[in-house]
């Protein structure tokens, strides 16, 4: 019964792992990709900054700001729930807090990516590359959900066996 206990473990863990690689990978991809299309749509945020007149430098710096920091919190979200699947795979004790993260992010992406596609707005092909990206990043979350959920079920199965 112990050996069962232990491989069903050991394939969890590593499930676990791989998803939370998975996840950093495409973290960093996200990162490339948001500087690429930063890259090459220049010339329309350099009309969104002359727009703004007198503001000048000030509003350019938070415009660039803002965009700065939503590209450093979707790699900070990311690497947190990979990390933490990844310590999780290799039996450290993590909380809930951030499956539940992984569960609500994987919620906002998939509903930011389907409100792109039906929103009457043409999508190219950079946009089809990134609408699968993100659905893949789901699913490797989807995989931290559930190889976080069985091992957390085997741990409370294997504790009251031996109890």
């Amino acid at each position: 019964m112990g050996d069962i206990f232990v491989a069903k473990s050991r394939k969890y863990q590593n499930r676990l792992m791989y998803a939370g690689i998975g996840f950093i990978v495409f973290g960093v991809w996200t990162f490339v990709k948001s500087i690429l299309t930063t890259i090459q749509s220049m010339s329309e945020l350099q009309e969104l900054l002359s727009q703004l007149g007198d503001a000048g430098i000030v509003g350019r710096a938070f415009v660039l700001g803002v965009i700065g920091f939503a590209v450093a919190l979707d790699i900070l979200i990311r690497s947190y729930i990979g990390l933490s699947a990844i310590s999780e795979g290799h039996g450290e004790k993590k909380s809930f807090f951030y499956v539940f993260v992984t569960a609500i992010f994987c919620v906002i992406i998939t509903t930011m990516d389907l409100s792109m596609m039906f929103d009457g707005e043409r999508i190219d092909l950079t946009d089809i590359s990134a609408i699968i990206m993100d659905f893949t990043t789901c699913i490797a979350g989807i995989e931290i959900l559930i190889y976080s959920y069985k091992l957390r079920k085997l741990k409370r199965i294997r504790s009251t066996a031996k109890s």
